[in-house]
């Protein structure tokens, strides 16, 4: 792999979603000579979330127009990059990241790369969809199932409302965990049906059915496409060093200079509001420490 000229940025961000953006733009503001690195889009999955109603100072917005904002306001100081990070050296002084663009140094690393779709258990290689942002217009005038009891599972319902033809929410305790407003609209739209305590049992594509069961029931629903939203899982393959649990990296990664932030890091909860503090933070503890401060937070 080819190395770039030996030019040392005070920090590397690994990751451009809410999380990422945020540490850069704190970082650009204290005048550190910073990199934010994303792979995919910027923004992340805030691209593929319908509307946002819970963030401080829009009363609704949709996903993908807050995130071209806040790109549009870190972008401003050249700091965004479009590179894939397939390697990370991160002990010593000066850190080593190696991308499909070449590899770079910094003197503190901040990780912020988010997490990927859980998949069900006994359905691992089933083809689910998991964005209806991306996906919801192929099933227009179809009958659809989301499985998943929170937030994104009837954010999806709300969106494929108007395209599918029903929408079937699978959740599988006897309430959801999605916001009571949420609960609410959605159990009052007359295509959208909501089953509680209710499996998935298997799955019929040539037929486009589905079996479940309900309260201990079985039956047989139509259903063009599976929804998947269950929540997220973590890849720790890069950072294999680092301290993780099934929520995502200890927020003390025990080296030197290298920092969490966002959904990758480990936590219950994982908001909007949640990442930009984490980047925040991440941000104000990687320039105390170029500083030589010994008291980080």
């Amino acid at each position: 792999m080819i190395e770039t000229k030996q030019e040392i940025f005070d920090c590397i961000v690994i990751g451009g979603g809410i999380a990422g953006l945020t540490a850069g733009l704190y970082l650009a503001y204290s005048c550190t000579k910073v990199l934010v690195f994303e792979r995919e889009l910027f923004g992340g999955k805030l691209n593929y979330i319908p509307t946002v109603e819970n963030y401080a100072g829009f009363s609704s917005i949709k996903g993908k127009e807050l995130s071209q904002k806040i790109y549009s306001q870190v972008s401003k100081f050249g700091i965004t990059k479009y590179a894939e990070v397939i390697k990370a050296q991160l002990d010593g002084k000066i850190k080593k990241i190696y991308t499909d663009k070449g590899v770079y140094f910094a003197k503190s690393v901040i990780i912020a790369i988010g997490s990927q779709p859980r998949t069900l258990e006994g359905f691992e290689n089933e083809n689910f969809t998991y964005c209806e942002l991306c996906d919801g217009h192929f099933f227009k005038g179809e009958n659809i199932a989301i499985v998943g009891g929170g937030n994104s599972a009837f954010e999806c319902a709300k969106y494929m409302k108007d395209i599918a033809k029903k929408v079937h929410l699978l959740i599988r305790s006897n309430q959801a965990r999605a916001d009571l407003k949420l609960v609410k609209d959605i159990s009052t739209i007359k295509n959208c049906f909501i089953h509680y305590n209710t499996k998935l049992l298997s799955i019929h594509e040539d037929v486009k059915k589905i079996e479940i069961l309900e309260n201990g029931k079985a039956s047989t629903l139509n259903c063009a496409r599976i929804f998947l939203k269950i929540g997220y899982t973590f890849d720790n393959s890069l950072f294999p060093q680092l301290k993780s649990d099934n929520n995502g990296f200890s927020i003390v990664t025990g080296i030197p200079g290298v920092y969490v932030a966002g959904d990758c890091k480990s936590s219950p909860i994982k908001q909007l509001v949640t990442a930009a503090s984490d980047g925040a933070i991440a941000a104000i503890i990687a320039r105390k420490f170029l500083s030589g401060i010994d008291k980080l937070v």
